[in-house]
């Protein structure tokens, strides 16, 4: 009897300890897996980044006069472009002038616009020079007693020259270029050199 009682001992014995080994496995807490540091892409990584873009431009406003009549002109010039590396960017530039000319025999007016992509390569700090392709259109109105006429002229034409560019705090800056046309697909209507001094503004790193 006392074997009988023992064996049934040992054997609740067993069970029990078995029991609590189950429990504490099942409740003992396993650490979570180390999650993995998420990866950020940086500005250097981006093949596009914002703080390349830039955008400029100048008004265009003028009044003459003398003995035989008067004129007035204004229009705007506007450009965007993209620096595809530290010292060369690339864009395009659009222009619209209206001039008016007005003497004692009538009235001619000039709706000039201009457009056209543009490389430029900065050679030595602000000094920069430029290759720029041209599209322009031409649209005089002739108001005359004895002529009246519209008269369109389109003509294309092929931009060298360079200039001077120089940047204020916050992104803005100006520049100054002198442009000559070496080739025109027609009448050359502007034999002298174009004068430009405009504003730039280029955009900020948003990372």
């Amino acid at each position: 009897m006392s074997i009988l009682i023992r064996f049934s001992f040992i054997l609740f014995s067993f069970l029990l300890f078995t029991q609590m080994a189950s429990a504490q496995i099942v409740t003992e807490d396993k650490p979570l897996p180390a999650e993995k540091p998420k990866y950020k892409k940086s500005s250097e990584d981006k093949i596009w980044k914002w703080d390349r873009f830039y955008v400029g431009g100048f008004p265009v406003f003028g009044i003459g006069g003398n003995s035989f009549g008067t004129s007035f002109s204004v229009g705007l010039s506007a450009e965007a472009g993209y620096f595809l590396h530290e010292r060369v960017s690339a864009g395009i530039r659009t222009s619209y002038a209206f001039s008016n000319y007005r003497d004692s025999y009538g009235s001619q007016k000039l709706h000039s616009m201009f457009g056209g992509p543009f490389v430029r390569g900065y050679i030595w700090k602000g000094i920069f020079a430029q290759a720029e392709y041209q599209f322009s259109s031409l649209l005089f109105t002739i108001d005359d007693p004895s002529f009246n006429a519209d008269i369109t002229v389109r003509n294309n034409s092929l931009l060298l020259g360079g200039g001077f560019h120089d940047n204020f705090e916050d992104g803005f800056g100006y520049y100054i270029a002198v442009m000559f046309r070496a080739y025109n697909s027609g009448t050359n209507l502007f034999p002298g050199p174009e004068v430009r001094v405009g504003f730039t503004y280029r955009f900020p790193n948003k990372d």
